[in-house]
This record gives structure tokens, C-alpha cells and sequence, in this order.
């Protein structure tokens, strides 16, 4: 699994007061999903299901099953992005860490 650091960060872009403009990283991870605009109808759907799970994260960080993590990965490949802004974005991606994952045993009660 990968660890999907969601965090807003701060770009080099300022708005009009000066103050540094946000990148927002799960928007942008969840465009990147559906850069592809010729997906099959069941892949489609799956996308939206991750979308939506990226989305609903309360936290700052996701893990991602490898092949979702590779949607991603694909995705940067088949989109423009311009400007330094999306440096920090591409790092995030690439450079997620591996995060071994082991399943949790359910202990039942006794008595």
C-alpha cells in the first residue's frame, strides 16, 4: 500500500493581498483519476468509488491499494501541468511511501 500525503501546501503563486494562493492536493489527486476521458463504463465507476473515498478522508494522509496508488501515477502522465505549483503534487505521488498494512486479528469475547 501507499501513503497519500492530502495536505494542502502552499505554492509560489500569491494572490492579490501577497499571501501565498494553497494547492489543493485531494482535488487535484481526484481530476487526476479521470484525466482519461475514455474510460470504460466499469472502470468509470470504480474511479468515482476511490474519488469519493479520497474525498470523504477525514485525515491527512490516505493509503491506497498499489493499483489504485498506479491510477495516479498514470494519471500524471496524461495531463498538462504547468508551472512549478505542481512539483510539489508530483513529489507527493511518486515519492509515497510503501506502507506495509497487516490485517487486524478480531478477537472475539469470552463468555
Amino acid at each position: 500500500m501507499r501513503k497519500l500525503d492530502l495536505t494542502p501546501y502552499d505554492t509560489h503563486r500569491k494572490d492579490d493581498d501577497g499571501k501565498a494562493l494553497s494547492f489543493d492536493v485531494r482535488g487535484s489527486a481526484i481530476e487526476l483519476l479521470f484525466v482519461n476521458g475514455r474510460l470504460p463504463p466499469l472502470e468509470r465507476m470504480k474511479r468515482e468509488a476511490l474519488a469519493q473515498r479520497i474525498e470523504d478522508e477525514s485525515g491527512d494522509t490516505i493509503l491506497l491499494e498499489n493499483a489504485d496508488w498506479d491510477k495516479l501515477d498514470v494519471g500524471l502522465t496524461n495531463v498538462d501541468m504547468p508551472g512549478r505549483e505542481f512539483t510539489e503534487f508530483v513529489r507527493r505521488i511518486l515519492e509515497a511511501p510503501t506502507v506495509d498494512v497487516k490485517e487486524r486479528q478480531h478477537l472475539r469475547p469470552v463468555g
